[in-house]
């Protein structure tokens, strides 16, 4: 990847949405996952895909590697963080190893506090607001 590098972190993890989501194949609805890439300089969202499931290394790998090719609107040029902090010991490790080559910065944190404010606006000012809310447990 041919890309600039810049001072940034980066967090990178996911939390199950406190609210149910209808399944378009007729499945029962079910509360799926959002994993989330966001600037710790800026707080912006980098990427925020829903999942059924927990997310898996390679979704962390994949969501990591297209926040850096197009990092924001407007921004045509890759960048490369400085580091990337993560909570999922195994998306760590698939990280380093299929990025080794870039020298990025990875490193397991107990926990991620951009994340967590995502994750508390995003229910305060979407979901609670949404058919199927449940509440999140403390």
């Amino acid at each position: 990847m041919n890309a600039k590098r810049r001072d940034m972190s980066r967090e990178l993890g996911y939390f199950q949405v406190p609210m149910y989501v209808k399944d378009p194949t007729g499945e029962a609805p079910s509360k799926p996952y959002m994993l989330v890439c966001i600037d710790t300089a800026s707080r912006a969202v980098m990427g925020n895909p829903l999942l059924r499931n927990v997310a898996s290394p390679e979704e962390f790998l994949s969501l990591l590697v297209s926040s850096m090719e197009s990092p924001c609107l407007g921004e045509n040029e890759p960048v490369l963080p400085r580091s990337v902090h993560l909570d999922n010991a195994a998306a760590l490790e698939l990280l380093k190893k299929e990025l080794d080559q870039l020298d990025i910065e990875f490193e397991l944190v107990k926990q991620l506090p951009f994340l967590r404010e995502f994750a508390e606006i995003t229910e305060r000012e979407f979901f609670s607001r949404q058919a199927g809310y449940t509440g999140r447990k403390h």
